[in-house]
């Protein structure tokens, strides 16, 4: 109904709902039934500049949860696809330090593939290079990260 009402309704009446899911926005990406209002609200938040910015700070708040959930790493891919690759950066930057470790978990492992497809030039470099010197790809480091 909730997912409906945010395709359907005019600009000034969706805010309403989307205020309200960005007030659960962690809880409800790692929820089945939650996700699914995610991945609509998501690109509807693209098509405004403010809202972007909160749902990509929020995202790069709960960054380390989210990506390694079965559910919310599907929303930061999401995210990934439907924003621009500059408007990502917080998100990107969250995960920096932690790509090797995360790219050999099941559900990261997506989002760290995600984060080089979308990423471009420096960042994209900088992904690459956390993956090619991991000590943990190596199999050499013992300490968790996460």
């Amino acid at each position: 109904m909730v997912q409906k009402a945010l395709l359907s309704f005019e600009e000034s009446r969706k805010k309403f709902i989307i205020e309200e899911v960005l007030a659960d926005f962690a809880k409800l990406s790692n929820d089945a039934n939650g996700l699914c209002l995610i991945k609509k609200m998501i690109p509807v938040c693209s098509k405004n500049e403010v809202l972007t910015k909160r749902v990509v700070e929020i995202m790069a708040k709960n960054s380390i949860e989210l990506v390694q959930n079965p559910y919310g790493n599907y929303a930061i891919q999401v995210a990934l696809e439907s924003f621009l690759p500059q408007q990502c950066e917080p998100i990107l930057n969250s995960l920096k330090g932690k790509y090797s470790q995360l790219s050999m978990l099941k559900f990261s492992s997506n989002v760290v593939e995600k984060c080089l497809e979308k990423s471009t030039g420096e960042k994209r470099d900088e992904i690459l290079k956390e993956l090619a010197i991991s000590d943990k790809l190596l199999g050499t480091h013992k300490n968790s990260l996460l």
